[in-house]
């Protein structure tokens, strides 16, 4: 009488996918070639008399895996989708391989300019189309890179007539340049009034103050 044990093995991995299919991140092994079940064949004068399988009872749970953001190198932002989920996240551990794939959504996000004179009051003109702020990015993939200098005139002349002449970044405000992150980034320019008596030139994106 002759007797051979053999073993199966499951193997179960998780992928991360954007809604669009296209890998956002490197797959995770959560169970890698675990026993499934052991079967003993028995033969005599080369005749199989008996197989017996006998089940591990393994059992497997990616949920350890799922995470509820993925941030790239490149500054994106994914925000998982619960019912997207494809595969069953857990339960006894089948034969062969398991693919459980978590979906992901890209994260948008917005940049604003706001100007201001030095006492923090929102002030407007010509030059800024007639707001107090204006968008820089509206609902952009987080990521993306901004540069909100494009809209920070040189003067700002109100609709009576009243110039300011830009000072700096106010204290505290989101950079000129970054990237797109999740919500809104605020950029807030500060202009100083001009007084009677003086004249403002711009000489490419320069102020200069002339005092007469």
């Amino acid at each position: 009488v002759g007797e051979t044990t053999t073993t199966t093995t499951g193997t179960v991995i998780v992928h991360y996918k954007d809604t669009e299919g296209n890998t956002i991140a490197a797959d995770e092994t959560d169970t890698d070639k675990v026993v499934v079940s052991t079967t003993v064949t028995k033969t005599e004068d080369g005749e199989v008399v008996s197989t017996v399988t006998t089940p591990s009872g393994a059992t497997y749970d990616t949920t350890d895996y799922k995470h509820p953001s993925i941030e790239t190198t490149e500054g994106k932002v994914y925000k998982l989708v619960e019912d997207k989920t494809v595969g069953t996240e857990s339960g006894t551990l089948p034969a062969g391989t398991t693919e459980v794939t978590y979906v992901y959504e890209l994260v948008k996000g917005d940049v604003v300019v706001k100007y201001e004179d030095k006492d923090g009051n929102p002030i407007s003109g010509e030059e800024t189309g007639g707001n107090t702020s204006v968008k820089d990015e509206d609902q952009a993939d987080t990521g993306t890179d901004y540069d909100t200098t494009d809209k920070r005139p040189g003067v700002i002349t109100t609709a009576d007539g009243t110039k300011y002449t830009y000072v700096k970044v106010q204290e505290g405000s989101d950079p000129e340049t970054g990237k797109v992150t999740e919500g809104t980034k605020t950029v807030t320019y500060v202009y100083r009034k001009v007084e009677v008596g003086e004249t403002t030139t711009t000489t490419t994106g320069t102020v200069i103050v002339h005092y007469k």
